[in-house]
Formats: structure tokens, C-alpha cells, sequence
């Protein structure tokens, strides 16, 4: 009379225990891989949503026959496009005021989705967010480190504007946009490329969201 195989077996075998482990782990990464992807896309729909928007408000500005400020792609341009469409040059986070005494009125905010931040952890359900961030600000062929306005996109970087090639900055030069008028756009999620070319800094344009 034979015996079974199985009737003195007491459970696993260590390789049966790591294939089970090694399945189960592979099931994970797919499932997080798939999470991932999927925030991603959401955050670039929301990039693109938000481009869309930052660009009607600019062109709104130029309708009303306002010069478009210096830009030049950097980050400290993020600057120049709130100053441009909030109202706000002064960069205390509110409308400037035109005229004096009872009949000044608020400057008008071509932007009405831009939410300031206090701090830069705060969760912005609706809007655009804006925080106040140190940048390199450019004053003619000049430039200075100083902290101001930024309008940052859903990774937390500054949204980028640059004027576009049939305009001319302030020292008389042509601006350098894909644009006649002007370019708005994110360095996407890893903050790479300015949208120009792939050369040292300005290399990995492919996560880029342009508005062009």
C-alpha cells in the first residue's frame, strides 16, 4: 500500500513562500504605477486648464493697450506675468489703486482664478496658485535675486512667460517666444527646459506644456 505525498507535508516550501512574495510585490508596483500615472495626467490636464487661462487673461491685458513687460522664459518671468494680469505691481498681494483719495479705483485683475498663498503647503482646490518665492528678477541687462509673486503650477514650479518674437523688451530687443506675442508654459513635472532647445540648462523640453 503507497502512501500519499501529501499526507506528511506540514505547509509551504521556501521557494513556494518567495514566488507567492514576489507576485504580491509585483502586483503592487503595477498598482502604484498605475496610481501614479493617473495623478500625473490629472495634474497635467490641470496644467494645461491653467495655461489656457493665464494666457486669455494676458491677451485681455494687451487689449486694453498695455505693453507687455520683459520676459525672458526664467523663473523671475513667473513674476512679470502676475504683475501683468493681478493688478498688483507693487507685489504686496493686492490691486494697486489708480487715482487718489475718493476716486481711486482698483486696477483691474485680468486673472480672477489667481489664489495667494500663505504658505506654499496650502492645497488650492479651485484657482491658480501664487506664493511668494525668491526668484532672479531681470531689470534690463541687469539682475537681482529678491522674493516676489510667482505663479506656480500643479508641481509646485513657476509657471514660465516669455515675449514673443515680433515684440521688443525694454532695451529695444526682439523677444525670443515660439509666439509672435508672447509664450506661457510649465517645465512640467520635472521642472526641466525652458522650451527652446535641448542645450545644458535648457535640456529635457518632452514633459514641457506649452501654450503654443
Amino acid at each position: 500500500m503507497k502512501l500519499s505525498p501529501f499526507k506528511h507535508r506540514k505547509g509551504f516550501t521556501l521557494i513556494e513562500i518567495m514566488v507567492v512574495i514576489a507576485i504580491l510585490a509585483l502586483l503592487g508596483a503595477t498598482t502604484m504605477y498605475v496610481m501614479s500615472s493617473m495623478d500625473e495626467k490629472k495634474l497635467t490636464t490641470t496644467a494645461k486648464t491653467q495655461v489656457g487661462a493665464l494666457s486669455l487673461a494676458l491677451e485681455a491685458y494687451m487689449a486694453d493697450g498695455y505693453q507687455l513687460e520683459d520676459g525672458y522664459g526664467d523663473d523671475g518671468s513667473s513674476n512679470a506675468l502676475y504683475r501683468m494680469i493681478s493688478g498688483d505691481k507693487d507685489n504686496d498681494g493686492e490691486p494697486d489703486r489708480i487715482g487718489s483719495g475718493r476716486d481711486s479705483q482698483p486696477a483691474r485683475v485680468y486673472c480672477s482664478e489667481l489664489v495667494i498663498l500663505r504658505n506654499s503647503k496650502d492645497a488650492v482646490a479651485d484657482g491658480i496658485p501664487v506664493m511668494r518665492a525668491e526668484a532672479r528678477i531681470r531689470t534690463g541687462r541687469k539682475s537681482v535675486r529678491k522674493k516676489c509673486l510667482l505663479i506656480v503650477d500643479p508641481w509646485g514650479n513657476p509657471y514660465r512667460y516669455c515675449l514673443g518674437f515680433e515684440q521688443k523688451d525694454s532695451e529695444g530687443r526682439h523677444g525670443t517666444g515660439n509666439n509672435p506675442t508672447f509664450d506661457i508654459f510649465s517645465q512640467g513635472p520635472d521642472a526641466k527646459g525652458d522650451g527652446k532647445n535641448n542645450v545644458g540648462d535648457n535640456a529635457d523640453n518632452i514633459t514641457n506644456i506649452p501654450g503654443w
